[in-house]
């Protein structure tokens, strides 16, 4: 049977995408515990600004987030259902979707937006990777990776671990209404880690996390555990309560009209 050339890589191009890039459930954990290799970890500038959260304040919100119900921590540490070799994230068709919470009930989703080639699998180290090998990866090129959460939240936070030489990460959170927190930039070296934390103003959520980085041989670099806490909505006050409040308004507008 004779295949044009041009068939032949509409094929290629439509097992690329059926056979490797898939979308994959994982599940959440309460305890924010990043770093298997035992580093020193050390706080982002920008943890102690404002829009910052530090180490210790994540994860004690993230704990009590996973016990309400409202979040949780994708940790790196173990398999979690994903498969090596297969590309995930790589766009909103095939998320990543994490089930969170002590229920398990809930599901939060993010993808890659700024390539096709998304986060890939292969060998397991602990940790998901900007360059190199974990169980769920991202390339090193493009030199940016643009993570897109389905969902707003209030806090997020990872930790960017070393690869190598002293590289110089930067971190920037996309709010609800375009607006950007962007992290200091940081050092990360072979014996010590950096852990960012982001927290949206009040009324705003986070809506993405973009990670790049000041090398010359662009980004390179290792995250694990990503954390997450939910925002939630201000809660709609019931018929019945809203009907006490209108008495209490109109006896206010009698006894003052007495």
């Amino acid at each position: 049977m004779r295949v044009s050339i041009r068939a032949a890589v509409a094929l290629a191009s439509f097992m690329t995408c059926s056979a490797f890039a898939v979308p994959v459930t994982v599940t959440a954990v309460g305890d924010y515990a990043p770093n298997p290799n035992s580093l020193a970890i050390t706080d982002a500038v920008s943890n102690s600004q404002t829009g910052g959260l530090t180490l210790a304040s994540f994860r004690t919100l993230v704990s009590t987030a996973f016990a309400g119900n409202t979040g949780g921590v994708w940790n790196a540490e173990t398999a979690n259902g994903v498969t090596t070799g297969t590309v995930y994230a790589d766009g909103a068709a095939n998320p990543i979707s994490a089930l969170y919470g002590a229920s398990q009930a809930n599901t939060f989703s993010f993808y890659r937006s700024d390539a096709a080639n998304g986060l890939n699998t292969n060998t397991n180290n602990g940790t998901n990777v900007v360059s190199g090998t974990g169980y769920i990866g991202i390339p090193a090129s493009p030199d940016t990776v643009n993570l897109v959460f389905n969902q707003g939240l209030s806090s997020v936070g990872l930790t960017m671990l070393p690869r190598g030489a002293a590289r110089t990460e930067i971190l920037t959170a996309t709010l609800d209404n375009g607006s950007t927190i962007v992290s200091s930039a940081e050092t990360t070296n072979n014996s010590n880690a950096v852990f960012f934390g982001f927290a949206a103003p009040t009324g705003r959520t986070i809506t993405g996390l973009n990670m790049s980085e000041t090398s010359a041989t662009g980004l390179f670099s290792r995250f694990d555990d990503l954390g997450f806490i939910v925002a939630q909505a201000a809660p709609v006050p019931e018929p019945a309560s809203l009907a006490l409040l209108a008495v209490g308004g109109l006896a206010l507008v009698r006894r003052r009209r007495a």
